[in-house]
């Protein structure tokens, strides 16, 4: 008897019963995907939000933890989306936490990366991106963001030199890295890492 035909005559006692728990795991990420997609992304927080407090344990929280933090970047909400620290949102470290259930998690490495980049962090931006291309030194958003965030680091470090005018062709710059990390974040190659 051929595989098919084997797992097709399982009794259906043998298959343990649907928890409620993954399906509503399921349910709040998908619409926080179309609340996401839609542009609402004050809706996609508290979606993705909903997903994680479903089940503590989901080992796809991660994914949720990345998605809720990549919505917070679109609100501006750079802080949350670094710390998760939200009014209506009891949550941890958002990119952070992500990357602590999935330390190979790339997306949330970029994410990190963005976040740290427009809170003017560029070391700490440098860091994550780094710590990133460790684990996959190919990853071609990474590796297309690290010069640029060195170019900015070594702006902000000759900053002091440069006085005011320094100052505002950095500020001249960052639009351009921001627009970086706002297409990456449409791509949906990345999108689907």
């Amino acid at each position: 008897m051929d595989r098919k035909a084997k797992t097709a005559a399982k009794p259906e006692s043998c298959t343990p019963p649907p928890s409620a728990a993954p399906e509503m795991h399921s349910v709040q990420d998908s619409e926080g995907n179309d609340y996401f997609r839609s542009g609402n992304f004050a809706e996609a927080v508290k979606s993705y939000t909903q997903a994680i407090e479903v089940s503590q344990q989901n080992p796809q929280n991660y994914i949720y933890y990345c998605n809720r933090a990549t919505a917070y970047f679109y609100l501006k909400d750079y802080e949350s989306a670094e710390a998760g620290e939200h009014p209506r949102s009891a949550s941890r470290v958002d990119c952070k936490e992500s990357l602590a259930l999935n330390p190979r998690y790339m997306k949330a490495y970029t994410r990190l990366t963005s976040v740290y980049s427009k809170l003017g962090r560029y070391e700490d931006a440098v860091r994550a991106c780094e710590a990133g291309l460790v684990i996959d030194p190919s990853n071609p958003d990474l590796s297309s963001l690290l010069p640029s965030l060195k170019q900015h680091l070594t702006s902000q470090s000759s900053e002091p030199q440069q006085g005011q005018q320094g100052q505002q062709g950095q500020q001249g710059q960052q639009p351009s890295l921001g627009n970086l990390f706002q297409s990456m974040a449409s791509n949906p190659m990345v999108q689907n890492l």
